[in-house]
C-alpha cells in the first residue's frame, strides 16, 4: 500500500486493518486520522468503517480525538514493514514528527517488522515523491477549497529528497514483497 499526504494517512490506516497488505509506504503521512478538509462539506470526519465515522482530530498536532475516542492510527496492527518519507519543513502538517511518532509507537509495541522514517531536512510536503518537478516552488491552490497552500521546503531540498528516497523505496518494496 503506497500513499501520499491524506493517502499516506490512509495507507497507514488500511495497513493496520487489512492483514493481506504486505508492506506500507507512506509519504508525508499523519499519525492520526485528521478531520475532513477544505471546508466544502458539513461532514467533519474523513474516514468511516462499516458505515460509522472513525475518530479524528481537528488538527494534526492535536492529541486525543472527537467524541473522546482515540484518533491515533493503530499502526501496531500492521502485518508487514512500514516505510515513511517526510519533510522537516512540511508546512501542511508536521509529517516528520508524526512519522517519528509512528516509529516510536511501533518500537514500543515490539513491532516484529522493519519500520523507518526517511526524514529530509529542508524538504516540505513533497518530500521524496516521484514525479515532483523541483525547479518550481511556491504555493498551490487546493482543488477542493480553492485556498492557497504553502507546502514548505526548498527546491534543492525537495530534489535531493527525491533522488535519495526513490532508490530506497524501490529497494524496500523489492525486499518486502514477494
Amino acid at each position: 500500500m503506497v500513499g501520499t499526504s491524506r493517502g499516506g494517512e490512509l495507507a497507514l490506516q488500511l495497513g493496520s486493518m487489512y492483514p493481506q497488505i504486505g508492506a506500507v509506504v507512506a509519504y508525508v503521512p499523519a499519525s492520526v486520522r485528521v478531520r475532513a478538509c477544505c471546508g466544502m462539506t458539513a461532514i467533519t470526519y474523513a474516514w468511516t468503517w462499516k458505515g460509522q465515522p472513525l475518530a479524528y482530530v481537528m488538527r494534526p498536532a492535536q492529541r486525543g480525538g472527537a467524541g473522546g475516542f482515540t484518533a491515533a492510527i493503530a499502526v501496531e496492527n500492521t502485518r508487514g514493514p512500514v516505510l515513511m518519507i517526510s519533510g522537516e519543513s512540511d508546512h501542511v502538517w508536521p509529517s516528520a514528527e508524526m512519522a517519528d511518532e509512528v516509529v516510536s509507537r511501533l518500537r514500543r509495541n515490539h513491532f516484529p517488522f522493519s519500520c523507518e522514517n526517511l526524514k529530509y531536512r529542508g524538504a516540505g510536503h513533497d518530500a521524496g515523491q516521484p514525479g515532483f518537478v523541483p525547479a518550481w516552488h511556491g504555493t498551490v491552490r487546493n482543488p477542493t477549497s480553492g485556498q492557497e497552500m504553502d507546502l514548505g521546503g526548498s527546491p534543492a531540498a525537495e530534489a535531493a529528497s527525491v533522488l535519495e528516497a526513490m532508490p530506497k523505496v524501490l529497494a524496500f518494496l523489492r525486499q518486502s514483497l514477494p
